[in-house]
């Protein structure tokens, strides 16, 4: 499956109902999108679930940005910036 970040966005956007603006490169997940440690893993779990993806405990706790986890959706998927 090949996807683009302009999905990613809109998937991520919609997921944490925040516009799609907001859900820049360097974002902090924490600091500037609200997204706390729970959030993140079902967000993770959303997009494993869409994607037919594995996300790893370790790979998400790598994900500081909203950048982070584009680039990492993008390369389990084959997808494109």
């Amino acid at each position: 499956m090949s996807i683009t970040a302009d999905q990613v966005r809109g998937d991520v956007a919609t997921y944490l109902q925040l516009d799609p603006e907001k859900l820049t490169e360097y974002a902090l997940l924490t600091e500037d999108l609200g997204v706390d440690s729970l959030t993140a893993i079902e967000m993770s779990i959303e997009l494993e679930g869409r994607y037919s993806i594995d996300i790893s405990d370790e790979e998400l706790a790598q994900v500081a940005t909203y950048g982070d986890l584009e680039k990492l959706v993008l390369s389990k998927t084959g997808g494109q910036a």
